[in-house]
């Protein structure tokens, strides 16, 4: 049996391997980072959500139109506003109204902004007595016999 004096791989093999690794291994290592990146960022906007869901919470048990304030940690900006329906839409719908909530932040030099706009429906206080007194009335009829309702009734008259 013939042995060789030389065992092992040469430089230009090992170079060639190390080489091999790192363009397979590199993209790998990319995409981690852009991952990692991506739920970092997810993670404080779901942070800066429950932040912003909560001050709206408070905005709707207060009396005020229009408020902002700064959260310091994590530092947010919020502000709420209280407004009737735009334009046309005020005409057709005088009992809705719409709360604005935004919240913005800033991360690593980009700035970030999220709005949740919700609509309110105030029922008119008139209309709630006149269908009451309606129910009331219906109620105290014998079977078989209808209410006159509000609209069906001349001015003045009582049921």
């Amino acid at each position: 049996m013939i042995r060789s004096k030389h065992s092992g791989f040469t430089l230009i093999e090992v170079l060639l391997a190390g080489a091999l690794v790192g363009i397979a291994l590199g993209p790998i290592y990319l995409m981690q980072g852009n991952v990692y990146d991506q739920v970092l960022r997810m993670a404080q906007r779901v942070e800066r959500f429950f932040i912003g869901y909560d001050f709206l919470l408070e905005a709707q048990s207060g009396d005020e139109e229009s408020i902002k304030e700064t959260e310091d940690d994590p530092r947010t900006e919020l502000s709420f506003e209280l407004m009737g329906p735009p334009g046309d839409i005020a005409k057709q719908f005088n009992h809705v109204r719409m709360e604005k909530a935004q919240w913005r932040w800033r991360l690593q030099k980009r700035t970030y902004q999220d709005v949740f706009i919700s609509f309110v429906f105030d029922m008119p206080e008139q209309k709630t007595e006149q269908v009451d007194q309606a129910q009331g009335a219906q109620a105290s009829m014998p079977p078989g016999q209808k209410a006159a309702t509000p609209s069906q009734m001349k001015p003045g008259e009582k049921k």
